[in-house]
């Protein structure tokens, strides 16, 4: 993504902010294509297993669709994302070391595709396992069940 659409990104996401009725600094992170949110009140952005932080970030990627800004990115409240992704990281490898020791498939929580990207990743090269989705819509799962 160009640095001038993340600054539009940015931008909107402020707009937003102020809208909503919070206060908060938006920081651009072209590392990561991210929109950083540093926000005092940061649960109620959030929500509950962060299903308004997901809104959030649909609601921006649908007004970057609408005003033709090219790219993908991430929006992530007082760290709330990254700390998800590694906690699903370290969970996952857990999960993977179970599912050799035991030999039995396990299927982790229905999760979103980001965050199902993040675990088939995580666990690609671990050996003796293979990962696959399974279901439909919300509850569209991780299962890791052993190589045969």
């Amino acid at each position: 993504m160009e640095e001038k659409n993340l600054s539009k990104i940015k931008e909107v996401t402020q707009k937003i902010l102020d809208i909503i009725g919070f206060e908060g600094e938006v920081f651009e992170d072209e590392q990561e294509i991210k929109i950083k949110i540093i926000n005092d009140e940061a649960r109620y952005l959030i929500g509950r297993s962060g299903e308004n932080l997901g809104a959030l970030q649909h609601l921006l990627r649908s007004i970057a669709a609408k005003q033709q800004i090219v790219g993908n990115f991430l929006v992530d409240i007082n760290d709330y994302q990254k700390n998800r992704l590694e906690e699903l990281r370290e969970a996952a490898l857990l999960l993977a070391d179970e599912v050799v020791h035991r030999q039995s498939a396990r299927r982790l929580s229905p999760m979103n595709s980001y965050e199902r990207r993040i675990v088939h990743m995580a666990l690609k090269s671990v050996e003796g396992i293979t990962t696959e989705s399974e279901g439909e819509g919300e509850e569209r799962r991780i299962v890791v069940r052993p190589a045969r």
